[in-house]
């Protein structure tokens, strides 16, 4: 790997001079195995990961807590864990959402809504990163080291990621731009 300041020159960006903290903010529903592939995947290059899980689907429907469940079943049993070599950066946050939604944008815009209060609890400082993405959109984990070293960058990236569908086997359309990003934190904005 290049050194930090090759690496952000390659791109027109200098190395920063102090460190920042990445969080990686992302709605949970039921994808246990993804979850899993996600933080080993960037565990090396988040400092925290915040799962977001609602009670009910965006249509309505009562739905299990299936993360925080599974955390707190495991502690009440003593059992183990599979994310217990990670437990220290994880944090689970359940939204109360509503059973009778007009639309089920109604539900998914409010627990998007719901990780900014979430955000705000962590007390991100300026400059800090965070990864704003659903849980199946995983960014590599060079394009979080990149912001976490370099500054210059621009304020948000959303990023273009490739599209799959039922599994990794059957790559569709690349047009489609999904709306994940990766952001510097300013308050206010």
């Amino acid at each position: 790997a290049l050194p930090a300041p090759a690496m952000c020159a390659r791109y027109g960006w200098r190395a920063r001079k102090g460190k920042v903290k990445v969080y990686d903010v992302f709605i949970f529903s039921i994808e246990m195995d993804l979850l899993e592939l996600r933080i080993r995947e960037l565990y090396d290059v988040v400092d925290h990961f915040i799962v977001l899980e609602s009670d009910v689907m965006f249509t309505g429907n009562p739905k299990a807590t299936v993360f925080s469940d599974y955390i707190k079943s495991a502690a009440q049993h003593n059992t183990t864990n599979r994310f217990a070599f990670a437990m220290h950066k994880i944090s689970s946050h359940v939204w109360k959402g509503n059973p009778d939604p007009k639309s089920t944008f109604e539900n998914e815009r409010g627990l998007r809504a719901f990780a900014d209060g979430v955000l705000a609890e962590h007390k991100l400082q300026r400059g800090d990163v965070f990864i704003a993405t659903d849980i199946d959109e995983i960014p590599r984990r060079e394009t979080v080291q990149l912001y976490r070293t370099c500054e210059g960058m621009p304020q948000r990236l959303n990023m273009k990621m490739d599209n799959y569908l039922y599994s990794f086997a059957w790559k569709v359309d690349n047009e489609y731009m999904r709306p994940s990003m990766i952001q510097l934190y300013q308050e206010g904005v």
